[in-house]
Formats: C-alpha cells, structure tokens, sequence
C-alpha cells in the first residue's frame, strides 16, 4: 500500500498542475470508487506523502 498511496500522491500533483480535478484523475487510473480515492488521498496526506499547500486542493 505504501508505494501505491507514492503513486497517489505523484498523480495528485500532477492532475493539481494539468488543472484536472485530483480525485477524479486517480479514480480514473486506478478505476476504484471516488470514495477510495479520497480515502487514499487522505492516507498520503496523513503519511505526508503530500504537503499542506497541495492537499488544499480538491
């Protein structure tokens, strides 16, 4: 789980720089449910995996 929720955090940003909604990008890619998808967010901010500034942004 942790190199996915790396994985998370990697598209997150770059779906924040493509201006794309981050969650929906990551369900998308890894074709789970929009509910996973924050929860896996949520994991990689936990594990700071994510900074402040970019978790800001849904």
């Amino acid at each position: 789980m942790p190199e996915t929720l790396e994985w998370v955090a990697l598209l997150y940003r770059v779906a924040v720089a493509l201006a794309e909604p981050p969650v929906k990008s990551i369900q998308g890619v890894f074709g789970t449910s929009q509910r996973t998808a924050f929860n896996w967010v949520a994991k990689a901010r936990a594990l700071e995996l994510l900074e402040a500034e970019e978790a800001a942004i849904e």
